[in-house]
């Protein structure tokens, strides 16, 4: 019995710590335009600018318009396409 209320206790802090780092993340990309701090960079692309990142269940990709040099983030799960964004 000790042992179940333990592990409730441990998942619940667990995913307490994960939407943490998805809303820390999402805020810094969406709002300020900073990079994300809970995420790996994976994959940089050619243009030396754009990337995606991966942290736990979520993906942002970085997306730099070389034309007028504005940069946009999209944050998404990751089994969702790159089309929809949250």
């Amino acid at each position: 019995m000790k042992f179940s209320k333990l592990k409730k206790i441990l998942l619940t802090l667990l995913a307490a710590v994960i939407c943490a780092f998805f809303i820390t993340d999402t805020l810094r990309a969406k709002i300020f335009g900073a990079e994300p701090l809970f995420c790996i960079k994976a994959i940089e692309f050619d243009d030396g600018f754009s990337a995606e990142y991966f942290g736990a269940g979520y993906k942002i990709k970085k997306d730099h318009d070389i034309t007028d040099g504005s940069e946009e983030y999209f944050v998404t799960l990751w089994l969702l396409p790159d089309s929809i964004s949250l």
